[in-house]
């Protein structure tokens, strides 16, 4: 499509406007560019009033100047985006220079070299760009080019699939990934247009990935991921910044409308859709783009319709299971069972879902010249949407019959000034996310024995709001070789947290025979209120970027951060009070740090860009933590517990049957404070003829004063298992599921758990990427490699269940702290690659491949989950022994992969690993003319994950409880518990993953 982005004709007025005046500083604006550049001979002698004509991608001119006098020019306060430049002086061949790429916070550096020609010269030569992209910001760039190709989703989150940085998700679940920079993604911070913009998953699950779907891939103009920002102005985030551009109009009217279609019956997999059931997707939408007023005025508008279905496995890997000691099917016994022992149909839940996605979504942008000196952009996105059986976290439940209604909001304005000497940006935003979880009818049920579960899921419902404001004013100065600038920013979040971990029951069963009898274990929080809190923050900074030689920038900058929160948002529960001492309202109110950033930007002659820094980063109060702590205080929140005969299953036992054993509290540290990061960075880029670039980054990061949990109300260890494993309860059997008699592990009979939370988590990453592009003429090419790895102390971090975020060794293992280890979100290698071939001519062949591998996500070998064998109260966090000579447990572990420390009683933290991951996606198009200069059609064939890794729920237990056996004490609170090899180890018990999807598409260009 011509120009649609910010390459339109509009920057006549923008570029005339740039070389008026000078622009924003090198690497001084969030949301625009620069580019300068020299022009010399082949002697190297430059050359003085050389013509200059500025393109956009497709062509189009933009702006026209000359050279000075000393041979060089520059352009200041340009959009992000794609160029190209055509360069002529008498006697001198013309060449065109294609794929200039111009990124907001940097200036792109051209060096242009022109070869004498006597005439006559009958043809201009296109030569792809030679161009350094100079500036404090470094990280993955994601243009035009790449943003509009292999779009399995239409929103922005999509576009991480291909970035070796993130960790994606490999599932099938929606999002932005699962994490990055060795923090869950919950801890990265999306800016759009230079203003915060709300994104949101299900805060309960840091590793949750966000939609966002409000921000429409045809809408955005360029996407950078930044993972140690070094500029004092981006502020606010432990993970990466995620920062975007929005797209721009054009003088000349384009109207792009679309359709696509696919249908798992097209290109599927059996194994993904084994009942066949037919599943069609549809998305249709358009853009247009225009302007009011040419060269002064222009707008963009978007929105696009989208119907997924996408049909799942069976919702129990594993079809073989023993009932009244026969083998039978677990698909065909599970529904028989219900029936005749509870009168309850369960049948869609026994069957593979159809997951659906149903929504629209928009945006409008204006750009306006208000005089020569003032540009004005703003913006509106918004989008709703609902999906049927959504998938949330590493459930092992499939939830059939759940729903997720979302919907996202923002609206943003800047207004740029800019005279000799002097730039102001004035940027503000206001944007909401909203998402409710419904759960289904049925409550979750496990069945351990099998590993399976049905019904609905632990961590639904849920109900989440946050609304954001965000002013940001930045005022730059120059002065000789200085590049002063100095700002503030203030962000108010109002969140809405309604969720409690259990709220809708949880039924666990040993097996199919218990499950028949109604013999098993319930859990359920009750709440009242939701938790309602605004946070807010405050940044001040200050930075000198000094040129200190031609080539050489040093850059200085200090932030100071505040957040406050607010006062009598928790209530203190006074039984726990006196029992205690300890208040659990005491926090400060108020949470503040200077945080100093230094760094260097080599421009070396030759092509090679160097980058260096270091700084402290603060995060933001946590909502998620405090939105806990509100809710789970005073008396608002009870546990029930029950073991036993459950004949009214699926309903609600009664008092009797489950009683309420206490309020579950949540206390917070009173040295709560706001987490930090300290990051450094080091960067070398290479920028070859003909388009070819090599970029090298290489990262370290400290984050501490995260939260750790434990819990305050756990009695003191009563004994050892046979393993020397301290056990804090008494423990309870029923058949292989081993659990704590209620009550028995508690310090204070009338409280159930009591978590405190307390800063001190910390988390050590070391990454390294390596990258190749060439994004210039007909071939593109990007390929990146990453290593990484982190070490962390924060148990469970993935886990849905909080208990499961307890050390199962309080005071350690031989004086080792054994929390301390690999961490939940340590993914070692990743590989990301992406090669599209765009023919010349009308009819235009395309062709693009990407290829994505990564490491798989590591694990702990323990018991299946909802097995406790210390009794601690958490069903998810025991390791297994490696030294109690069970015969074929170091086979096992060998085979599944994992590593087994020498000398070490109990199996390291995250010591497995899940099985490399890997996707290929396909794409194929080509133009039909319509007719002449008129529109034309465009067809369209995308086929996603064509190769793809079996991947689901891996079966984490090394060590299962022998049900033939007993639980037998062995004297002074010792007890011995029967254990066997689980020979399915490692395997999958539910699969989950991303189908093989062929897409049929027609686009028409105008």
């Amino acid at each position: 499509m011509r120009n649609r982005y910010a390459s339109g004709w509009y920057l006549v007025a923008l570029a005339g406007f740039a070389l008026a005046v000078p622009g924003v500083a090198s690497a001084q604006s969030l949301t625009s560019g620069s580019l300068r550049g020299v022009v010399r001979d082949t002697d190297g002698t430059v050359l003085r009033r050389v013509d200059l004509t500025l393109e956009g991608r497709l062509g189009g001119t933009i702006s026209r100047f000359q050279t000075d006098l000393d041979g060089t020019f520059r352009l200041g306060l340009m959009r992000p985006g794609e160029y190209q430049m055509l360069v002529e002086q008498q006697g001198f061949q013309p060449v065109r220079l294609t794929g200039i790429m111009v990124s907001a916070g940097e200036q792109t550096r051209l060096d242009i070299t022109l070869e004498r020609r006597p005439p006559p010269i009958e043809r201009v030569e296109v030569v792809p760009a030679t161009a350094a992209r100079v500036g404090t910001v470094a990280g993955r760039l994601l243009s035009e080019r790449e943003l509009s190709l292999l779009d399995y989703r239409r929103g922005a989150a999509d576009v991480f699939r291909g970035v070796s940085e993130v960790v994606w998700p490999a599932d099938g679940r929606n999002g932005n990934g699962v994490a990055a920079a060795g923090l869950p993604i919950g801890f990265s911070r999306l800016m759009v247009d230079g203003v915060f913009e709300a994104s949101l998953g299900h805060l309960g699950l840091k590793s949750e990935p966000a939609p966002l779907s409000a921000l429409s891939r045809d809408g955005l103009a360029q996407v950078r991921m930044m993972n140690a920002p070094l500029d004092t102005e981006w502020r606010g985030a432990l993970g990466p910044v995620y920062a975007t551009q929005t797209a721009s109009g054009t003088d000349r009217l384009t109207v792009v409308p679309f359709a696509k279609v696919s249908s798992a019956t097209l290109g599927g997999r059996a194994i993904d859709n084994p009942l066949e059931q037919s599943a069609t997707s549809v998305q249709a939408g358009a853009l247009i783009a225009g302007a009011i007023v040419p060269d002064t005025t222009h707008f963009l508008l978007r929105f696009d319709y989208q119907a997924l279905e996408q049909p799942t496995a069976w919702p129990f890997e594993r079809d073989t299971a023993s009932f009244g000691g026969a083998t039978v099917s677990l698909r065909e016994a599970l529904p028989v069972l219900a029936q005749d022992s509870f009168g309850i149909g369960i049948g869609p839940h026994a069957l593979p879902a159809v997951r659906s996605w149903k929504g629209a979504s928009g945006m409008g942008k204006l750009d306006w010249m208000l005089s020569g000196s003032s540009m004005l952009a703003a913006r509106f996105s918004a989008s709703t949407w609902k999906e049927e059986t959504p998938q949330v976290g590493d459930a092992l439940s499939m939830a059939t019959g759940s729903t997720l209604d979302g919907r996202d909001l923002g609206a943003a304005i800047g207004i740029t000034t800019s005279t000799p000497g002097f730039d102001n940006e004035l940027r503000a935003g206001f944007s909401t996310a909203r998402r409710k979880y419904l759960a289904p009818s049925l409550p979750e049920t496990r069945l351990l024995a099998e590993g399976a579960a049905f019904g609905g899921s632990s961590v639904l419902p849920a109900f989440f709001d946050v609304r954001t404001i965000d002013i940001a004013n930045t005022i730059h100065l120059r002065t000789g070789a200085h590049q002063i600038k100095a700002g503030a920013a203030f962000t108010s979040s109002a969140y809405q947290y309604d969720y409690l971990y259990g709220s809708a029951g949880i039924y666990r069963f040993a097996d199919l025979d218990h499950y028949g009898d109604g013999i098993g274990a319930y859990y359920r929080a009750e709440g009242s209120g939701a938790a309602r809190f605004t946070g807010n923050d405050v940044g001040l900074f200050v930075q000198d970027a000094w040129n200190a030689a031609p080539d050489l920038q040093l850059v200085v900058g200090l932030r100071w951060d505040f957040s406050a929160l607010p006062k009598n948002k928790i209530a203190v529960n006074t039984p726990w009070l006196q029992a205690t001492g300890i208040r659990g309202d005491s926090l400060e109110n108020d949470y503040s740090g200077i945080a100093p950033r230094v760094g260097f930007v080599w421009d070396v002659r030759g092509g090679w860009v160097l980058r260096g820094g270091l700084g402290l980063h603060y995060g933001r109060i946590d909502p998620t933590v405090f939105g806990e702590a509100i809710t789970n205080s005073g008396t608002r929140v009870v546990v029930r517990r029950g073991v036993g005969s459950f004949p009214s299953w699926p309903l609600e036992p009664d008092d009797a049957l489950a009683p309420v054993v206490g309020p579950a509290l949540t206390i917070v540290n009173s040295t709560w404070r706001a987490p930090r990061a300290a990051k450094g960075e080091m960067s070398v880029s290479r920028v070859m003829r003909g388009g070819l670039a090599f970029h090298l980054v290489a990262s370290y990061q400290h984050t501490d004063f995260l939260m750790r949990r434990e819990d305050l109300n756990l009695a003191p260890s009563s004994g050892t298992t046979q393993e020397g494993r301290p056990i804090f309860g008494t423990l309870d059997q029923q058949g292989g599921f081993v659990f704590a008699a209620p009550g028995s592990n508690r310090r204070f009979s009338d409280f159930d758990r009591v978590s405190g939370l307390s800063p001190l988590g910390s988390s050590d990453h070391y990454e390294i990427t390596g990258a190749l592009e060439r994004e210039v003429g007909a071939l593109r090419v990007h390929a990146s490699y990453t290593y990484a790895s982190t070490r962390d102390n924060l148990v469970g971090a993935r886990s849905l269940d909080p208990a499961d975020q307890l050390s199962p060794f309080p005071d350690g293992v031989d004086g080792v702290d054994w929390d301390e280890g690999r961490s939940d979100f340590d993914v070692p290698h990743r590989v990301a690659a992406t090669a599209e071939y765009r023919s010349p001519g009308s009819s235009q062949l395309a062709v693009a491949a990407r290829y994505r591998v990564r490491s798989g996500l590591p694990f702990t070998p323990g018991f299946r989950a909802g097995v406790d064998i210390n009794g601690d109260g958490a069903g998810g966090n025991d390791p297994v022994f490696l030294g109690g000579g069970l015969v074929g447990l170091q086979e096992a572990l060998i085979g599944a992969g994992c590593s087994i420390g020498l000398g070490n009683r109990f199996a390291e933290r995250n010591s497995c690993r899940e099985k490399m991951q890997q996707g290929l996606d396909l794409h194929a198009s080509i133009g039909i003319p319509v007719g002449g200069n008129g529109p034309r059609l465009r067809l369209e064939v995308d086929a996603f994950n064509v190769v793809a890794t079996e991947t689901g729920i891996i079966d984490r237990a090394a060590v299962l409880v022998d049900p033939n056996g007993a639980v037998v004490p062995s004297g002074g609170g010792n007890v011995n518990v029967p254990l066997m090899v689980n020979p399915r180890f490692g395997s999958i018990l539910a699969r989950r993953g991303e189908p093989r999807v062929v897409r049929v598409g027609l686009r028409m260009e105008y």
